[in-house]
């Protein structure tokens, strides 16, 4: 299946990681399996990302989206 799934008024609180790799997104109404996320956090991305040893420098925040190419 190729595409998304949006959540809106469901908080983040964590990545599920297996073997190095996210396999899932903890969130506040459970478990939503996945291979792949896209991190909309914002001003909060730094600290979110920070938990999971994931380096994501911030000076000042201008925007409430950020993508990055790997």
């Amino acid at each position: 299946m190729h595409g998304a799934i949006i959540r809106q008024n469901c908080a983040a609180r964590g990545l599920d990681i297996a073997n190095g790799q996210v396999s899932g997104v903890v969130t506040e109404k459970g478990l939503t399996r996945t291979s792949a996320v896209l991190c909309a956090a914002g001003a909060w991305a730094s600290a979110f990302l920070r938990m999971h040893a994931v380096s994501l420098p911030q000076a000042s925040v201008r925007q409430t989206a950020l993508w990055i190419a790997g």
